[in-house]
């Protein structure tokens, strides 16, 4: 199941990416560059330095309680590609 992860979105090192800042379900945070298509947020991220609320585009592979096991759009520099959040910062996709 697809499914938008809560996260800060910021502009990524190239045009067609941008950086990403999430929070595992343990508290620590985990970041990556991710395709533009695979984010949204409501603000610019224009500015260099600026991240703004928004969500990131994730598979969830397993799923248990307030906890899930999602695969992101690209590889986070801490975890790889798969990282366990918190079922409250996920809302499902809608195709």
């Amino acid at each position: 199941m697809d499914a938008w992860l809560q996260c800060e979105i910021g502009q990524g090192q190239f045009s067609f990416e941008r950086a990403v800042q999430g929070r595992r379900a343990d508290g620590r945070e985990f970041s990556l560059f991710a395709p533009e298509e695979s984010v949204k947020s409501q603000q610019s991220t224009s500015s260099a330095t600026r991240f703004v609320p928004g969500r990131v585009r994730v598979r969830v592979v397993d799923r248990l309680g307030e906890r899930a096991v999602v695969r992101l759009p690209a590889e986070a520099f801490e975890d790889g590609y798969l990282v366990t959040v918190s079922t409250r910062d996920l809302k499902e996709a809608i195709h």
